[in-house]
C-alpha cells in the first residue's frame, strides 16, 4: 500500500513536470481514433486501414471478430456452468431445506384458508339455527 502511494505521488510529480494533465483522456481519445481506423484482415493475417480496403475485407473482419467473440462467450459459458454446478453442490442442501419450508408454509396457508371457510360456514349455520329455535319451540 505504501509503495502504491509512493508510485502515485511520483506519477503526479511527473505529470505536472511534463505538462500531462489528463493523459488518460488524451490517450483514450487517440486510441479510439486509431481503433476506428484500423481493423484485422483474417485472409491476409494482418491489420490494415479501413479506407484502404473494400466491403469484402470489412465484412470478413467483422465475421472474424464475431467468431472470436462467440468463442470467448462459449468459454465463459462453460466456466459459468462449472461455477453453477459447484455452487449447486455447496448449496444443494439449503435449496432442499428452503423448498421443504416453502411447501410447509403453502400447506399451512391452505389449511388456514380451509379453516376460515369452515369457520364462516359454521357461524352462518349457528345464526340459522338460532333463528330457527323460536319456530321449533312453538
Amino acid at each position: 500500500k505504501n509503495a502504491a502511494n509512493l508510485l502515485s505521488a511520483e506519477v503526479d510529480i511527473v505529470k505536472r513536470a511534463m505538462g500531462h494533465v489528463d493523459i488518460d483522456d488524451s490517450h483514450r481519445t487517440l486510441w479510439d481514433a486509431v481503433a476506428a481506423e484500423i481493423f484485422y484482415i483474417p485472409s491476409k493475417q494482418k491489420y490494415g486501414r479501413v479506407s484502404m480496403y473494400g466491403a469484402k475485407e470489412r465484412l470478413e473482419s467483422l465475421e472474424h471478430e464475431f467468431s472470436q467473440l462467440r468463442a470467448q462467450m462459449a468459454i465463459e459459458a462453460k466456466a459459468a456452468a462449472k461455477l453453477e454446478k459447484k455452487s449447486a453442490l455447496h448449496l444443494g442442501g439449503y435449496v432442499v431445506r428452503a423448498q421443504k419450508a416453502r411447501d410447509a408454509v403453502v400447506k399451512l396457508h391452505d389449511q388456514i384458508d380451509q379453516t376460515a371457510i369452515e369457520l364462516a360456514t359454521f357461524q352462518r349455520l349457528r345464526i340459522n339455527e338460532l333463528r330457527a329455535i323460536p319456530a321449533r319451540i312453538e
